[in-house]
């Protein structure tokens, strides 16, 4: 009896759509692509004006659409460094959308209490450690 029910209910549970909301699909590509959009465009793909968006994705995300992108940006720059690490860090500070290298260590050290190259070299060595959230 126990195995109908739970059949039953994956079976239900498989028909299920899951709607996304207009902010999850708007986070999935500030995933994707940190420094691509303007707030005025993402505000206009949710259908929100930049007020709202920047309020319901608060809500929805727990901060605001701009830290958020930070954040990003911040995992995919640690990330490119340390797959071509021959690259220095002005070339990927530009490639990323910093203006120059002192943005870009100015996010480490908000996000990792270091600076990019301390963060790499601690990284190699304890692999864990990563972000200071």
């Amino acid at each position: 009896m126990i195995e109908r029910v739970e059949a039953y209910l994956l079976r239900k549970l498989i028909g299920i759509k899951k709607d996304y909301h207009p902010i999850d699909k708007i986070a999935e590509l500030l995933e994707t692509y940190p420094t691509r959009f303007s707030l005025d465009w993402l505000a206009n793909q949710a259908c929100l004006s930049p007020r709202q968006f920047e309020r319901k994705f608060a809500e929805r995300m727990g901060i605001g659409p701009k830290l958020y992108t930070r954040i990003n940006r911040f995992f995919q720059v640690f990330q490119y460094k340390e797959m071509q690490p021959e690259l220095d860090w002005l070339t990927v500070a530009v490639h990323f959308g910093y203006t120059d290298y002192s943005h870009l260590a100015k996010d480490f050290k908000q996000f990792a209490n270091v600076t990019p190259n301390l963060l790499l070299r601690e990284h190699a060595q304890r692999p864990e450690i990563i972000v200071n959230l």
